[in-house]
């Protein structure tokens, strides 16, 4: 699974609704956060699923807003009780393998609609570049990066249907990598009904 998940977390309230996050660094307050808001998607908290041989369920969501776009980025646990994460972004959905912390400058060559060779990830085409404006989150999970807000987002496409998603600050920076999958290959339940695409 490469590198151990951070000790950060976020958890919702059952009284409340509020969502909350939980470091040891006290970073939390550099988040832009607002309860509530959504991204159209048919997972929901609680779905669970099977890929292959391995089942997961689906814990919480965080939602982030960019300047031009937004996705979900669903915290998951799977049946061996380690924690993951499925990529929901404009119906693509890549299951994280790993997540690795890399130095900011492996990315101060990366421009968005080029191929950049990632040391961690090897050649992969730069689709996206954007700045994440403020976040969303329900449920629980891991966070997959110290401080969304303010960060810049890159995604990735490579062969074989393989992806990665970035979170860079000039102190820190994280790759999520895995492989893009078919909302069906999924085979999530329960699901939110939100286009017929869907079903």
């Amino acid at each position: 699974m490469g590198q151990r998940l951070r000790d950060e977390y976020y958890y919702t309230c059952t009284a409340c609704q509020e969502a909350f996050i939980h470091d040891n660094a006290f970073k939390a307050s550099r988040e832009a956060m607002f309860n509530g808001l959504e991204t159209a998607s048919a997972i929901v908290n609680n779905s669970r699923g099977k890929l292959g041989d391995k089942a997961f369920v689906v814990t919480g969501c965080t939602s982030i807003f960019l300047e031009r776009s937004s996705f979900n980025l669903h915290a998951i646990q799977w049946n061996d009780g380690q924690p993951g994460f499925l990529v929901e972004n404009d119906g693509d959905f890549l299951m994280a393998e790993e997540i690795r912390k890399i130095h900011p400058n492996a990315f101060k060559k990366v421009n968005p609609g080029r191929e950049t060779e990632l040391s961690a990830f090897g050649k992969a085409y730069c689709c996206s570049m954007d700045k994440i404006l403020y976040i969303s989150l329900s449920g629980t999970g891991k966070l997959a990066f110290p401080a969304y807000t303010g960060a810049v987002c890159c995604g990735f496409y490579k062969e074989k249907n393989e992806g990665a998603f970035a979170f860079i600050t000039r102190e820190d920076a994280s790759l999520l990598s895995g492989k893009f999958y078919e909302f069906k290959d999924l085979n999530l339940s329960p699901v939110r009904a939100i286009h017929e695409w869907y079903k």
